[in-house]
């Protein structure tokens, strides 16, 4: 059973804490150099979202987050940010693998590597509204969100 460890906003697929720094700028113009402190991802939370985590897509605005787990059913997992539960399992096309999310309009996109296709789903009602044709073995998936096009 593959899970998710949750970091305030960002997801990882380990159980092990992560470190780096962070460097604001001056807060006027001629303050001096700004700060550098030093940040800790702590884990939050660990999600059990199936087995062989392909792809994860974060919809910061509705605080969801689509795993792209369920390689050999077909399906999402959807999870919600703010309980860190598994809301909904969304079945998708043959091998799903990439994802992305439409912040403006909390549409998600699945590809699907052996189906050829991408998955179109709403991602209000965590339903499959399209299923598009597209070139052999797709992978990976972007949005542009400011045009909304993939």
């Amino acid at each position: 059973m593959g899970a998710l460890a949750v970091l305030g906003f960002s997801v990882i697929n380990s159980g092990h804490e992560r470190a780096g720094t962070t460097t604001t700028g001056p807060s006027k113009p001629g303050a001096g150099p700004g700060s550098t402190a030093p940040v800790t991802h702590m884990v939050t939370a660990t999600v059990a979202v199936g087995s062989l985590l392909n792809g994860v897509a974060v919809d910061s605005g509705a605080r969801t987050v689509y795993a792209v787990t369920h390689t050999v059913s077909g399906r999402v997992s959807v999870v919600d940010g703010k309980t860190h539960k598994v809301t909904a399992t969304v079945p998708v096309g043959g091998t799903p693998v990439g994802a992305a999310v439409d912040p403006g309009t909390h549409t998600v996109y699945v590809t699907n590597n052996d189906d050829d296709t991408v998955s179109v789903i709403d991602g209000n009602t965590h339903t499959v509204t399209a299923t598009v044709r597209v070139g052999s073995g797709p992978s990976g998936v972007a949005v542009d969100p400011e045009t909304h096009t993939v």
